[in-house]
């Protein structure tokens, strides 16, 4: 990770135990691990001639650790050179070279839901054709996806340079740390760098039912608190197990939620997929998809209708129809149709016969009424302010009650929001730490550097110092 957070580095790819150099390099740098700590690793030159840290040559300077060797070969032979001794896997070939592979378009920082796109060059002293282009996305070390670039389609503007090739990983769906690979290999060259990628949240955040909101809609898209998308614009998709059934063209509002309603025609598993572009906050495009996701939608109550005069009906519908299954289901329908109609016939024999004898008692009570309006009217008036009175009580308390729960949200959005502040503050301070670490890995590698020279320097002293010892 060091040298991935410090830029593009040209690297020889290391194919078994072997690496190609070519004509355009000028210095390359091994960084060999051992494979048995203690023991020197071995380089093979292209003429088979194999060189170890106690042979001295002119071109060559080694530096040797318990677990690694530092080989720095300046004007090194075209060809194949070898590793012996090394894990070929955790070595790198690090090259001076004037052929240079580049990458353009490639963000270091990305939403989980977001397409990355790849655009890589090659540029040189020469025009190289037949090159292939190749790139690798490893996400936290899994099985990595590989994908061969494509030229550039005419008039494309994220084309670097007419030679450039392109392509498009699809969104990983997931957050951690990836790895991009770009490769160009020819008949004579090879050339690799590295670039890392953080994935984060989704740009938009898919929702379904709870338990605790089941009447909610089948499927929403909630924009990222801070993500600030602009000139958000693309399509929404329904799909269903027999094929496609229905696309819209939406255009948000950049942090407005997207919602979809429940669609006609989807009795079995639909699914809903969001294709978006936007403009991220620093300027650069996005592609953004959710892929395909399930709808929540409640099952249906099954229908059984007959086929009209004259026409067919299909076969799975006749199957259907003629099983014993469904000729149990209509006889229970029938017999629930006639206990209904001889409830209802109850009901309302039971309700005429209350109607009746409550009309006799507002009669009677009006009679008394008549004879005494000071005395049992006016007990039974004062018995239903007395009701009223009670029942907005009742409704007073249930609404100090809603207030009570207000208030204790309201109180609870404003702790999450402190702690929203808390965590961008120290995202912040996350980030200035980070950029102060690549600043002192930058100078670390700077004194490394002027140590090796001065300490070559030291050695090329020592040497002539013993050569003139010896004249004497």
């Amino acid at each position: 990770n060091f040298y991935e957070r410090l830029g593009q580095h040209q690297e020889a790819p290391v194919t078994g135990a072997d690496f190609r150099i070519d004509k355009w390099v000028k210095q390359a740098v091994v960084v060999a691990l051992r494979s048995v700590p203690g023991k020197a690793v071995m380089l093979n030159t292209p003429t088979r001639s194999r060189i170890t840290p106690r042979m001295r040559a002119r071109t060559i300077s080694w530096l040797a650790g318990q677990d690694y060797d530092l080989i720095t070969i300046s004007a090194p032979r075209p060809g194949v050179w070898s590793l012996a001794g090394a894990r070929p896997a955790a070595s790198r070939i690090f090259l001076d070279t004037e052929l240079t592979l580049t990458a353009t378009s490639v963000p270091r920082v990305a939403g989980a839901d977001e397409v990355i796109p790849v655009t890589a060059a090659l540029a040189g002293p020469q025009e190289l054709s037949g090159t292939e282009f190749l790139a690798e996305l490893q996400m936290n070390h899994g099985t990595p996806l590989t994908m061969k670039l494509q030229e550039a389609a005419p008039g494309d503007s994220a084309a670097s340079t007419p030679d450039a090739r392109m392509g498009r990983f699809p969104p990983l769906h997931q957050e951690g740390e990836a790895t991009l690979r770009i490769s160009a290999q020819g008949k004579t060259f090879q050339r690799s760098i590295e670039l890392p990628i953080t994935i984060t949240r989704p740009w938009y955040r898919v929702a379904l039912p709870t338990s605790a909101a089941p009447d909610g809609p089948p499927i929403s898209f909630q924009p990222d608190v801070k993500s600030h998308l602009q000139q958000v614009e693309g399509t929404i998709n329904l799909q269903s197990a027999q094929g496609s059934l229905a696309g819209a063209l939406i255009n948000p509002a950049p942090g407005s939620e997207i919602i979809m309603s429940q669609p006609s025609g989807c009795q079995d598993t639909c699914r809903a997929d969001l294709q978006l572009t936007a403009t991220a906050p620093e300027g650069r495009s996005l592609v953004i998809t959710s892929g395909p996701r399930p709808l929540a939608i409640p099952p249906a109550a099954p229908e059984t209708t007959a086929a009209p005069d004259g026409k067919k009906i299909s076969r799975e519908k006749a199957q259907t129809s003629h099983t014993p299954a469904g000729t149990r289901k209509t006889k229970r329908r029938w017999l629930w149709l006639a206990l209904s109609g001889i409830g209802l016939l109850i009901f309302v024999g039971a309700g005429l016969l209350f109607w009746l004898d409550g009309r006799g008692d507002r009669e009677a009570d009006g009679d008394e009424d008549a004879d005494d309006t000071s005395g049992k009217g006016a007990l039974r008036h004062q018995a239903q302010v007395d009701a009223l009175l009670k029942e907005k009580a009742q409704l007073q308390t249930e609404l100090a009650e809603k207030k009570r729960q207000a208030d204790e949200l309201a109180k609870e959005k404003a702790d999450l929001q402190a702690e929203l502040e808390r965590s961008k503050t120290k995202s912040d301070g996350s980030s200035k730490s980070l950029e102060e670490l690549e600043k002192r890995l930058d100078e670390a590698e700077k004194e490394a550097k002027g140590f090796q020279q001065e300490y070559m320097a030291l050695y090329a002293r020592s040497q002539e110092e013993k050569n003139a010892v010896k004249k004497d």
